[in-house]
């Protein structure tokens, strides 16, 4: 399924069973950068492609971390185990498909039908107009994707519930905060994960809808902090 590099710029990347490779080699073990890089096909993990091609199943769910490295989903296993049509295969797949809040939007409105209008209200959102294009022609070709699975494009994924490292039990895309707060509407939360030094990655995870005087806060805090960590 094509994978935006950012939400503003998606570009194509392969389809999710060009990955697996991974899955046959790794199955739900963890592995290493350099190790997945050679399933998928390269021989060091040190260029721009093949960090690409990291990156982009990761971003898309298929990858997630597991100790100093990274292992297949849960979500990824379900669509490479579960025959065609079984609901938690689809749930999956559509979980997927569509990680990107903008598409998360779109989804929730429009479905599998984007009116003439769409290209505008993007661009009234603050999206160059080259930007909404992609962001409408990735879109489709995900729709398109995932109905090729036969997968009902109106279905609506339930979050996933996962173990997280401490314990805890989470749901992906909706949850409390330490004092209680929920958060029903679960499409507008908004997951950052990027990679910020070798074997460290960075992910930021924000519930409701902050607007860009908030997202200024914890960049603040952020600088703040950076002299506790080593040199």
């Amino acid at each position: 399924m094509p994978v935006p590099s950012n939400e503003k710029s998606p570009t194509n990347r392969p389809a999710l069973f060009c990955f697996g490779a991974v899955y046959e080699q790794q199955h739900k073990h963890s592995a290493s950068r350099e190790v997945i890089a050679q399933a998928l096909g390269y021989t060091t993990v040190n260029n721009g492609a093949s960090k690409a091609a990291i990156s982009a199943p990761k971003y898309y769910g298929m990858l997630e971390p597991a100790g100093d490295g990274l292992r297949v989903s849960a979500d990824a296993i379900r669509a490479f185990e579960l025959p065609q049509g079984d609901p938690e295969r689809s749930e999956s797949l559509v979980r997927m498909a569509f990680p990107p809040p903008v598409f998360a939007d779109l989804r929730s409105k429009y479905r599998d039908q984007l009116p003439l209008s769409v290209r505008h209200t993007l661009v009234t959102q603050d999206f160059a107009p080259h930007a909404a294009d992609e962001i409408i022609r990735v879109y489709r070709a995900n729709l398109d994707s995932v109905g090729g699975q036969g997968v009902d494009n109106s279905l609506q994924a339930s979050p996933e519930t996962r173990v997280e490292p401490n314990g805890e039990t989470s749901a992906t895309g909706v949850g409390e905060s330490s004092r209680g707060r929920t958060y029903p509407d679960a499409s507008s939360d908004r997951v950052l994960q990027f990679q910020i030094a070798e074997n460290t990655d960075a992910r930021i995870h924000f519930r409701g809808r902050p607007n860009r005087p908030a997202i200024k806060k914890p960049i603040a805090l952020l600088a703040l902090s950076a002299d506790t960590f080593p040199a």
